[in-house]
């Protein structure tokens, strides 16, 4: 995990499961419908703790959505 993301306002709002994606998922960023920056922590299928495979922040809101 990036080390400056410890300082995001993602994890300052995150919760067990969205920190834990933070820690081993991947980030991918793009822009949704709205113009929005989305960040989506997403892991493997295989990793030893599931739970719905990732999490996503909506950056621009400064939320973790659906």
């Amino acid at each position: 995990m990036n080390r400056n993301l410890k300082y995001s306002e993602a994890w300052k709002q995150a919760g067990f499961r969205e920190r834990k994606a933070m820690e081993i998922g991947k980030l991918f960023s793009w822009k949704d419908h709205r113009g929005h920056i989305m960040w989506k922590f997403s892991y493997s299928p295989k990793e030893e703790y599931q739970d719905a495979n990732g999490a996503t922040f909506d950056v621009t809101e400064g939320v973790w959505v659906g």
